[in-house]
């Protein structure tokens, strides 16, 4: 009789489960296949050609020969032309989750508000950014950014009669005469 020791059993079934896991999901697997589908001998329909004189009279590498128009170019042809406008004015934007939300002054000078996908005298909001917005017309695609040009300096917001808080900003450093300026010096 053998005698085994219990005590060496779970190491016993712990090396057959590592050995016997790792070579049944790393045993190769056959693949099936299916069987192929019958061959289909395609019949050849040429071309009926009425003479020899007819293929020479249009010859396949003729410079003038041309394909006849498709029924796409047909319609761009019939259709009325595109009138290119100048691309509006960006004067503001929102951003936020949904895309974003451009305030845009065009040619007819309406501010208008636009989201994504709208559009304003043939100009189509694509997209919002932080102080840009890019537009799209007839396949052509502008940036428009904020323009800050229209804002007054700040000796022309005073001459104007407008408050300016740069000056209330400055500090102005103390006299000789103990922090007190007179009007003369």
């Amino acid at each position: 009789m053998i005698v085994i020791d219990r005590s060496l059993l779970p190491v016993g079934v712990a090396v057959l489960v590592a050995v016997t896991v790792p070579t049944l999901l790393l045993w190769p697997r056959l693949p099936t296949v299916d069987a192929p589908a019958p061959l289909q001998a395609t019949r050849l329909n040429p071309a009926e050609v009425g003479s020899l004189e007819a293929v020479l009279k249009h010859p396949l590498f003729a410079e003038d020969r041309a394909p006849p128009p498709s029924p796409e170019m047909l319609a761009a042809a019939n259709a009325p032309p595109v009138v290119l406008t100048p691309p509006p004015q960006l004067v503001g934007t929102i951003s936020g989750r949904g895309g974003g939300i451009a305030l845009i002054k065009p040619a007819s000078g309406d501010t208008v508000t636009l989201s994504i996908g709208m559009s304003t005298d043939s100009w189509q909001l694509i997209a919002v950014g932080n102080g840009r917005a890019v537009v799209e017309q007839a396949g052509r695609r502008e940036t428009i950014v904020l323009n800050f040009k229209n804002k007054l300096s700040p000796d022309r917001a005073a001459s104007a009669g407008q408050a300016t808080t740069l000056s209330a900003a400055i500090p102005t450093p103390p006299d000789d005469n103990g922090g007190i300026r007179s009007a003369d010096t």
